[in-house]
């Protein structure tokens, strides 16, 4: 006997991970302060000849490491947000990494790009005097789909045989010995003048600041950052540090490297079937082992849809290669007979994509019988 047409699944691919902690600092791209900023830096021409989104955070990074000279003990003015602090370095001012990190940041926001302020430390930022800590930058990637280190003090990021690497991967290299390629760019270059031990003392710099990670800055954006958790990353071996340089400190909430690194812009399925509107009643067991198929789920289906995508617009659906732009997070398909593909990828407010999640689900009857159980 022929089988009854079923739904069922015959691949899926999304991610297991939708970084469901709250830590990420969510200024709203339309605001009349993030409008000021971006009239201000220019920065939609900045990276409007950028195809990627590595070489535009590469642009922004250049920018800002450009934007004044470094002032290690100018780190707090009154106004953290990127446009006051742009603006006094058009006076001539100079501030510290914090900025330079913080500044970068909000410039990756303004054009839609997720990006977090990095607190970095070394082995023993506890046991008093200066040069403990470092401030630095990651932005997340749609097109590699992770997090990359980016310092836009000294325009610089790091890669491993050719990968280019989030900061968890690059302490896990210095770490454990292997050599990660620190690339400094032309800007960075020309800053040093061609002097090597001052180019091998920024090499040293950068994989000193490896044993610690904190996302922080929430000061320096614009909207309200409430329920926000301070979350932390920390090598293997390396015990919280107490205090900071001597200085009292409230110890973040450490977390795995998967939770710390997990990918933003991306989604995942529920789905749910539907029954019959009319339900068959069976009158014994041979009437049920007959007929059993007609009380089966229906070609109806419902999805729905749950993302991780700061500053979400809509999904972009393409069901069995008909395109549907989808503003909830549900969806009602009808499938036809045989193979159905589903393919549903996040867009945020600035149209950036992220990464699509895929299904493809069979209505027929060519699916293998499990055995009989009575």
């Amino acid at each position: 006997m022929k089988n009854p047409n079923r739904v069922y699944l015959t691949s899926l691919e999304q991610p297991e991970n939708l970084g469901s902690l709250s830590y990420f600092p969510n200024d709203p791209l339309n605001s009349a302060q993030v409008k000021k900023l971006r009239s201000y830096t220019k920065i939609d021409k900045l990276i409007s000849k950028k195809s990627t989104d590595f070489n535009q955070a590469l642009a922004i990074a250049k920018f800002t490491s450009e934007a004044w000279g470094h002032d290690g003990f100018n780190s707090d003015p009154k106004k953290q947000d990127a446009l006051t602090i742009l603006k006094l370095a058009d006076t001539g001012a100079s501030f510290a990494c914090v900025q330079f990190a913080s500044v970068f940041v909000q410039l990756c926001q303004s054009v839609g790009i997720p990006a977090r302020v990095l607190q970095v430390r070394t082995k023993h930022p506890d046991l008093g005097s200066s040069g403990h800590g470092h401030v630095t930058a990651e932005y997340f990637d749609n097109q590699l789909g992770k997090w990359i280190w980016m310092d836009p003090q000294i325009h610089s990021y790091a890669t491993y045989k050719n990968k280019i690497l989030s900061l968890n991967e690059l302490a896990e290299f210095v770490v454990e010995n292997k050599k990660p390629i620190i690339k400094f760019t032309s800007r960075t270059l020309a800053y040093v003048k061609g002097d090597k031990k001052r180019f091998k003392d920024l090499e040293n710099f950068v994989r000193r600041y490896v044993w610690f990670a904190k996302i922080g800055g929430l000061k320096s954006f614009y909207s309200s950052q409430k329920n926000i958790t301070t979350v932390a990353s920390k090598r293997k071996g390396i015990l919280p540090a107490i205090t900071f340089q001597g200085f009292a400190e409230k110890t973040p909430l450490f977390v795995s490297k998967k939770d710390f690194d997990a990918p933003l812009n991306s989604c995942q399925f529920q789905f749910e079937t539907t029954e019959p509107s009319i339900k068959t009643e069976w009158l014994d067991l041979q009437d049920y082992k007959d007929n059993a198929h007609l009380n089966f789920a229906t070609q109806d289906l419902n999805i729905y849809l749950t993302h991780s995508t700061p500053w979400f617009s809509h999904y972009e659906v393409i069901f069995n290669g008909k395109k549907i732009n989808l503003k909830k997070d549900y969806l009602k398909l009808r499938l036809v007979s045989g193979k159905n593909s589903v393919e549903v990828c996040p867009v945020n407010q600035w149209k950036r994509k992220g990464a699509s999640s895929k299904a493809v689900i069979n209505y027929d009857g060519n699916y293998k019988n499990v055995k009989s159980f009575w």
